[in-house]
């Protein structure tokens, strides 16, 4: 069975990489502590994005390159 939730809504004083980094990675602690079998989002299938650049260098800080390159998905323009 497939299901979505929505675990957080972070709100960001600056919107920088390494502020993204760190929300995203206390994001997937807390949700790994919640639900062990998340294991820091490595059996995540699919993110959709459309992230600013910041929001994807900070995202591709916080779970590494490899698991970012499986996982995200978004438009072109986004992308890069």
């Amino acid at each position: 069975m497939h299901v979505d939730n929505a675990v957080a809504r972070v709100l960001l004083n600056r919107q920088d990489g390494g502020t993204y980094a760190t929300a995203i990675k206390e994001v997937f602690k807390k949700t790994t502590t919640d639900h062990p079998d998340f294991k820091m989002g490595s059996g995540l299938e699919e993110i959709v994005v459309d992230f600013s650049d910041a929001e994807s260098s900070g995202f591709r800080d916080a779970i590494g390159e490899g698991l970012a390159a499986k996982l995200l998905r978004g438009c072109n323009v986004c992308m890069k």
